[in-house]
């Protein structure tokens, strides 16, 4: 799996939505670099995020990194 910075995540992506939630023994990858590997429950959903071009997959986020990527993006 490929894991992007910050600065790569911002300027390419944008968030779209919810992927399902994950199963027992289940992980979320998350493919911030920068990511803190939050303990994951059942339930737990990752956040999915489209490139703004459309030639790139989809990557999904942990909640932690969603919100934290959410908040600098808004300038918050």
């Amino acid at each position: 799996m490929q894991r992007f910075s910050d600065e790569e995540i911002l300027g390419v992506y944008v968030p779209r939505g919810l992927g399902p939630p994950i199963g027992d023994g289940e992980q979320i990858s998350c493919a911030r670099l920068r990511c803190a590997h939050i303990k994951q429950t059942t339930g737990m959903r990752a956040h999915r995020w489209a490139a703004r071009q459309l030639k790139r997959p989809a990557i999904e986020l942990c909640p932690r990194c969603h919100l934290e990527l959410a908040t600098i993006m808004s300038g918050g």
